[in-house]
Formats: C-alpha cells, structure tokens, sequence
C-alpha cells in the first residue's frame, strides 16, 4: 500500500511518466501512473484539480490517489489545465469549457496509453463541477466527487472570502468585501486579491455552472467526501446524495473531518482517511 510520502510497500513501484500532450493548441503537462498489478482494468482514473490557487492545496493528494488506483489496477493519469501548474495557456483567457477541454483530452492521453475504455473521474472542489461536465462527454464508469463545489455562484463568493481571510492573516487588510469584489470583476474585468486573479471571461463562463444541473440523469456509481471539520453531512452535500439516489445512482459517502485551508497556500496537505476512503471504494467498483 501507498504511505503518505507517495512509497509503495508490499508491491513493486512502477516508473511515473511525465509527458506533455496538447489541448486547444497549448502544451499541458501531465503525469501517467501506468498499472502495478495485472490484469489491467479497462477503466482508467482522470483527476480534475480546482480553479486557480486552490489548484496547489489538494495536488499531493491527487498524486497520491493517482498512485493507489495503479495499484489497484487503474492507469491513471494527474494533469494541470491550461494556465496552472506547469501547463502553458493565459490565465486571463481561461472558461469553465476550456477547464472541460483540457480534462478531455487528458483522458484521452490515459485511454491511448491504456487502453481504457472507459474513465473514473475524480474531481476536488471547483474541479468536480468540471470532472461531472467531462463525464457527459465520455464513456464514464464512476464519479469520485472531493468536497465539491455546486454552484459557481456560492463557489466564487467561497473563494473570495477565503482569499479575503488569507489576506487578513498575513497582516493585510485591504477593507473590500466580497460583493466589492465581483462588482470589480464585473466592471473592470478583473479582481487581485491575495496574489490571485479571478477574471471576468471565466466568472462569467462559470458562475450559472450546477453540478445538480450537470449530474442530472447521472445513475453510476459515486463518491461523495464531504472535507469539513463538522460532523454532519452540509445542507448541499446532503442533498445532492439524495437526489443522486432518486434517480437510481450507487453513492458512497465519507466524511473527512478535516480542513485543508482551500486558500491559505498550503500545498504539502495530506489525509491518510481521505486516501483509503477512496482507494475502498475504487477497489470495489465492479
């Protein structure tokens, strides 16, 4: 099994590939974790990282649950959409379609490597909105949805007061308010705050985005992990596990009771209950 310095122990490690492969004419990079066991299976895992400085936070732990789901027989593949990470594209000129994009032509490059015939999308935060509008796409066997984001609207407004209290912890405080903030954005066409852009071409392409909406119809096996310090299941979480259930879907539920700190630059965040939760049931996925 995997430990959380990404060592294999009980079977042999396979060799990482990097690579970069295209999408919408720009280099994204990536990283193929070819199977450690065999037979292969036909289903290869897809992770979708969050919008922009929440891309950082949860990256170790998508490497990680790429690196579990080999071990379990899945080629997976981690990759970073136009604009982070170490993939080329503007910031300023990124959509909620381009995110789409970028996660399609990802798992063609796992399916042409693989053979997979089919994908596991797992998706963090605002990438889970992505991962279930990639899924719409693509042949898709499961949904593995962290903590995820419902409605760009609230996830926008999330993000910004996060980045607010970042600032503030720091020793900064710039006196704006969130709804300063989107009429900034909406005006000028941009906000800075916290060293973080949002801009208005992906505002506006996002901030109608429902997951409820895109998942509608949707009747495959799901993970929901809700990654909050509470006890309780959120009002939001709760509610689309119900939904999911109505139309006939099969949805795990775990409750991760932690709390990455979304915005505050924390990129070294790890939880071992949030791997075996979702190495369990990829394991059990038939």
């Amino acid at each position: 099994m995997n430990n959380l310095n990404g060592q294999v122990t009980g079977s042999p490690r396979a060799a990482l590939e990097p690579f970069f492969f295209e999408s919408g004419g720009r280099p994204l990079y990536g990283v193929y974790y070819p199977p450690t066991v065999a037979p292969t299976r036909a289903t290869a895992l897809v992770t979708c990282h969050s919008f922009g400085l929440e891309h950082t936070v949860p990256a170790r732990m998508l490497g990680l649950a790429a690196r579990r789901a080999a071990m379990l027989g899945y080629p997976a593949l981690v990759y970073h959409s136009r604009g982070h990470g170490d993939s080329a594209g503007d910031f300023a000129e990124l959509t909620f379609e381009t995110m789409v994009e970028d996660a399609l032509a990802a798992a063609a490059q796992v399916a042409a490597r693989s053979g997979a015939r089919s994908i596991v999308w797992l998706g963090v935060r605002f990438g889970a909105l992505v991962a279930a509008a990639a899924s719409q796409r693509m042949p898709t066997t499961a949904l593995a949805l962290w903590e995820p984001a419902h409605r760009g609207n609230a996830f926008f407004r999330q993000l910004l007061r996060g980045l607010l209290f970042a600032q503030v912890a720091r020793g900064h405080n710039s006196g704006a308010t969130v709804d300063q903030l989107i009429t900034r954005i909406e005006q000028e066409g941009k906000a800075d705050v916290h060293a973080s852009y949002i801009h208005a071409k992906f505002y506006r392409s996002a901030v109608e985005v429902s997951l409820a909406a895109l998942l509608d119809g949707w009747r495959g096996p799901t993970l929901l992990t809700q990654i909050q310090p509470r006890l309780n299941l959120a009002a939001e979480h709760s509610g689309l596990v119900k939904a999911l259930e109505s139309a006939g879907a099969r949805v795990t539920v775990a409750n991760i009771r932690d709390d990455p700190g979304w915005q505050f630059w924390r990129p070294v965040w790890t939880s071992p209950a949030l791997l075996d939760a979702t190495g369990g049931w990829l394991n059990e996925l038939a």
